[in-house]
């Protein structure tokens, strides 16, 4: 007889295939759980980190911008009460003689006003008639008549009795794109109109200077960068010293120039705003990619712009994700050995389950053989599994049975048996050939075998 695999073997087997198969697939789906999930997580930090780049550079850039215009308006508030308060001294000055004296030294009074001059060699005062004439003028004694604009001004000021205005009396300034700023003050019963002259532009100069010192000094995030320049595209300051004070429009960066058109134009029509752009590393030479922040500084007609590159994002997000997959390596990790660990259990629980199968079929084995010369009963109770402990039962049922067909054949026999021997008839059982195999006592008297 061929030799078969035993049924223990083979449910072992089935057991830790599909256990292994069940672990396998459970490990799959996990990982593939976690790379979809880490995908997400990844994609998630990149979104998280360009927006918290974003709010930083902003940031940063509103404070610059911020702090420019706060000193801006704060100079301008500074310059205006100068010229006010120079104005007022030399009115106080010259109208503190009484109105005879003051006639009197008329000339000298209007030359030395003329001769007053700044550090450029202009005109720090003018003194006007109520008619629009300058008196002021330095070395001419000669009276001008003044234009219909002079006029305009000096009725104003006649009206208010003193006020600001942009106007070059003295027509001392040519060249000049901006008209000085002029604070006149009227005294009403000699007519005469007295003020202040200066240029707004330069008073501003040193608080351009200390802003810009202030700027290139300012705490940036890690990484970012900040560039000013004017509408023209005259640099300011830059991350490349060799491009401050140069106008990029004259260079040769085409990177830059055109970077430079889409910043200015942004503060021109929006003020401010986020703006991808490439520009020139000014390390390496080679392009790079750029997010950017600018706001516009509208009094003095600046940009100004913190910008991050594209390596300083991309370093700090593979570090990110460089993590998120060391984390993933190790859940990885601990499900294996997880699995390992089940797989062995599995093993155990199969070879104990396979060691209790096999000492119930032993024993099934062992009532088979005997069942032709014995009727030992199998115990249900000390069976490990319902199914063995059921067909122990069976077992039993047919050993019972058995043994009732036993003895009812073993009565049958008995009185088969006292019929034929003690019957008075002649009785005699023959074979297929008709020779006598078995005859009672009176058969065999009959035939003289008695």
């Amino acid at each position: 007889m061929k030799p078969k695999r035993r049924l223990t073997q083979i449910l072992l087997f089935l057991m830790s295939g599909v256990s292994l198969a069940s672990i396998i697939l459970g490990a799959f789906l996990w990982v593939n759980y976690q790379k979809n999930q880490s995908e997400k997580v990844s994609q998630r930090i990149s979104v998280e980190y360009r927006r918290n780049w974003e709010e930083a550079i902003s940031r940063e850039t509103q404070i610059v911008a911020g702090h420019i215009e706060s000193q801006t308006a704060e100079g301008q508030v500074e310059f205006y009460q100068g010229v006010k308060s120079a104005a007022l001294e030399v009115y106080d000055a010259v109208f503190s003689q009484d109105d005879q004296k003051l006639l009197a030294n008329r000339d000298a009074i209007l030359s030395v006003l003329g001769e007053m001059r700044d550090e450029a060699g202009r005109p720090r005062y003018v003194a006007l008639d109520r008619d629009g004439r300058v008196l002021s003028r330095p070395g001419q004694s000669e009276e001008f008549a003044a234009n219909p604009e002079v006029k305009a001004i000096v009725e104003s000021v006649l009206d208010l009795g003193e006020a600001f205005y942009r106007f070059d009396f003295n027509e001392s300034w040519p060249g000049q794109a901006e008209k000085p700023v002029v604070y006149l003050k009227a005294d009403e019963e000699l007519g005469w109109i007295v003020g202040a002259v200066s240029l707004y532009s330069e008073s501003q100069a040193a608080i351009k200077e200390e802003n810009l010192a202030w700027a290139v000094s300012a705490p940036l995030p890690s990484g970012s960068n900040l560039m000013i320049m004017d509408y023209a595209g005259q640099v300011l300051t830059s991350p490349d010293e060799a491009q401050v004070g140069k106008n990029v429009f004259e260079g040769e960066n085409a990177l830059l120039i055109k970077a430079a058109s889409r910043i200015i134009r942004g503060a021109r029509l929006y003020k401010s705003g986020f703006l991808e752009f490439y520009f020139q590393d000014f390390e390496t030479g080679e392009p790079k990619w750029a997010v950017g922040y600018f706001r516009a500084i509208e009094p003095w007609r600046w940009v100004t712009v913190v910008f991050v590159d594209s390596d300083e994002l991309a370093s700090a997000l593979a570090e990110e994700q460089r993590n998120l997959g060391e984390s993933v390596k190790r859940q990885i990790v601990h499900v294996v050995l997880v699995s390992i660990v089940m797989l062995a259990l599995v093993a155990v629980l199969g070879q104990f389950i396979s060691k209790k199968a096999s000492l119930s079929f032993e024993e099934f084995y062992r009532f088979f053989d005997n069942a032709a010369s014995a009727s030992i009963e199998i115990d249900p109770e000390a069976q490990p599994f319902d199914e063995f402990a059921l067909l122990a039962v069976s077992v039993n049922r047919m050993i019972a049975q058995r043994r009732q067909a036993n003895e009812s054949l073993t009565a049958s026999e008995t009185k088969f048996r006292t019929v034929f021997d003690f019957s008075p008839q002649l009785i005699a059982i023959t074979d297929e050939a008709g020779r006598v195999v078995e005859a009672n006592e009176e058969f065999a008297n009959f035939v003289g075998c008695g």
